[in-house]
């Protein structure tokens, strides 16, 4: 049973875990095997916390908190490290569990060590009659210590509960996009049916209404993927190389289970997929991305430098390379996805292959295409009209399918750009042609740009690249001539911002605005961020790393998850403390720690 705890916050607060679990699974002891207790007391309530070390993988358990009516949940969480540890909680009628981890530190107070500060965050609305809550540790290898202090329960009155349920079930805000990769299946015990619950449970909950799931483990060489795990695989990865291969195994009805559940929940659900098909590993020294057989057997398929030097990864100039893309989608269609999401920013899709200098010296004789700069109008024509080419195959490919398999309904295509129509033309995405043409029905203008810095080889009295200075500067140089940039540049979104407006206008294309990505920001960031993307006429954003990212840093998520929500922006908090609140931890096991922590080692 557990036990009630006075907290100075409203509401039922249960902060002793011990009585309210099985001993088996419980010690006091450091154990790998167990949860374990630590009496604490903070400046907001005292209680028994259940903790799990780094690399522990105590049982699941299940605790009864007794309560009818809906409430407010809310968990505090402490941590002795960053990145934390995570676990999972879910509520007996959850589709799917919530995945969680402790936020960064508050900057507000940067003399906490990390064991000296938890921080509650809101979890989710429910309905408690005749509910459980299980708890589970995830399989993240994080090495720090994960603390949970407590659950707490906040009453809602009738208004509250009908404007929730009111405001779960209107489709107005819906009008974000989220993205999804694989990388959280190395957090997973293993793959069934309801391996993606935890993705729609969280989808569902939010204002996206189109959701892209990348199927990239689906084409990967398994026997390199199983070769892999035979030698280690390395690092904290190798969980998730694991389930790579299973994956594959059950894909049909896995991803089946996926656009099921999240039909259900009216949001739409494109199978997505990178432009890297390439031989070598990505990144490679973790191995989550085993090579693409198809690459392996075929090398002459490869992107070629201008200088005739081939890179291992498909080029799209290629009829071959364009079919097997093509058939790949097709294959996942067959799972009930509405379309799919290609990504065209983070590279090279065409270079200088012999289709594209055969194409180019029919339209200029006696120009060598390898000598101009990647963003030179004539290249750049080239290059766009092959990739038009691949989407005018694949266009006609999903309209075929759903004539035979969806009763002519219209098969999505989305793309996944950069920050401006200039970044996209320099490697032969045209948005605009494939909007005026409707290819593709919706477009993220990415946070990214990879672009090519000529300034150290070009020959300043012809204009042209110095083949011979290029290859030094390949080889030679501190940074690479094909560079990638990617960031929190409000200024070069809204840059790009009246061009994709102009064609959304006469074109009816969708185009959703990244937020940035791959950077520990604070709350407030993202709503700053979003307000000014808002303020200059963006209709619609879209969130990267959507679930294994942005769903477990619950202080980000409860905040970008709404952000459909535009008109609530600008009343939302605009500091962290808003978005969870920090607690002062002053003692563990009967150890006081208010005055001056041990831990410091002074």
């Amino acid at each position: 049973m557990f036990q009630q705890v006075k907290n100075k916050l409203p509401g039922v607060c249960f902060a002793t875990f011990e009585n309210a679990l099985p001993a088996s699974a419980l010690t006091r002891e450091l154990s790998v095997n167990h949860w374990e207790l630590a009496d604490y007391e903070t400046t907001h309530g005292a209680g028994t916390m259940l903790m799990c070390r780094g690399g522990a993988e105590p049982p699941a358990v299940t605790v009864q908190p007794n309560l009818t009516g809906w409430h407010r949940i809310y968990i505090c969480l402490a941590t002795s490290g960053y990145p934390s540890a995570g676990l999972t909680l879910k509520l007996t009628r959850d589709l799917g569990a919530s995945f969680v981890w402790r936020s960064f530190p508050n900057p507000k107070y940067p003399c906490w060590c990390q064991m000296e500060q938890a921080e509650e965050y809101f979890w989710e609305c429910a309905d408690m009659t005749g509910q459980e809550v299980t708890i589970e540790k995830l399989h993240d290898k994080s090495p720090y210590t994960l603390a949970l202090l407590w659950l707490r329960f906040e009453p809602m009155t009738e208004p509250e509960v009908a404007a929730y349920q009111a405001d779960r079930t209107q489709t107005r805000t819906r009008t974000l996009h989220a993205h999804t990769d694989c990388d959280w299946l190395g957090m997973v015990s293993g793959i069934s049916r309801e391996t993606f619950a935890p993705f729609v449970q969280a989808m569902a909950h939010s204002d996206a209404e189109l959701l892209s799931v990348e199927f990239y483990p689906l084409l990967q060489d398994q026997s390199f993927a199983n070769e892999a795990i035979q030698r280690g695989a390395g690092r904290v990865l190798r969980d998730k190389q694991l389930q790579l291969p299973e994956l594959a195994r059950q894909a049909p009805e896995v991803f089946a289970y996926l656009t099921e559940q999240l039909h259900a929940a009216g949001r739409r659900v494109y199978a997505a997929l990178r432009h890297c098909l390439s031989k070598c590993p990505i990144p490679y020294d973790y191995t989550t991305i085993s090579h693409v057989a198809f690459a392996e057997e075929h090398p002459e398929y490869y992107c070629v430098d201008r200088d005739g030097e081939p890179f291992a990864m498909l080029s799209y100039a290629f009829p071959e390379v364009q079919d097997y893309v093509i058939a790949e989608c097709l294959k996942v269609l067959l799972w009930g996805f509405d379309g799919i999401t290609l990504f065209f920013h983070r590279g090279v899709m065409t270079a200088f292959e012999k289709p594209v200098l055969d194409r180019f010296a029919e339209f200029y004789p006696g120009v060598d295409a390898r000598l101009l700069p990647l963003d030179d109008p004539r290249l750049v024509q080239v290059h766009c009209e092959l990739m038009t080419g691949f989407l005018r195959k694949l266009r006609k490919a999903l309209d075929d399918f759903s004539h035979a398999h969806r009763n002519g309904k219209r098969l999505g295509l989305a793309i996944i750009g950069g920050y401006t129509i200039e970044d996209d033309l320099r490697y032969g995405v045209d948005v605009e042609r494939w909007a005026e043409e409707h290819l593709i029905d919706e477009c993220v203008a990415g946070n990214m740009s990879v672009f090519e810095d000529v300034g150290s080889y070009m020959d300043p009295a012809t204009g042209l690249v110095d083949l011979r200075k290029y290859r030094e500067a390949k080889y030679h140089a501190v940074v690479s001539p094909i560079r990638r940039f990617y960031g929190d540049d409000a200024g070069r979104m809204l840059q790009g911002l009246p061009r994709f407006q102009e064609i959304s206008r006469r074109t009816g294309l969708t185009v959703y605005h990244e937020v940035p990505w791959e950077c520990s920001r604070e709350p407030e960031f993202f709503r700053d961020y979003a307000l000014q993307l808002y303020e200059n006429g963006v209709e619609h954003i879209s969130l990267w790393d959507a679930f294994h990212t942005r769903v477990m840093n619950r202080a980000e998520w409860n905040l970008v998850s709404r952000f459909g929500h535009r008109d609530e922006l600008a009343g939302m908090p605009s500091d962290r403390d808003g978005y969870g609140t920090t607690i002062r931890i002053l003692s563990l096991n009967g150890l006081s720690i208010a005055a001056y922590h041990p831990g410091w080692r002074g």
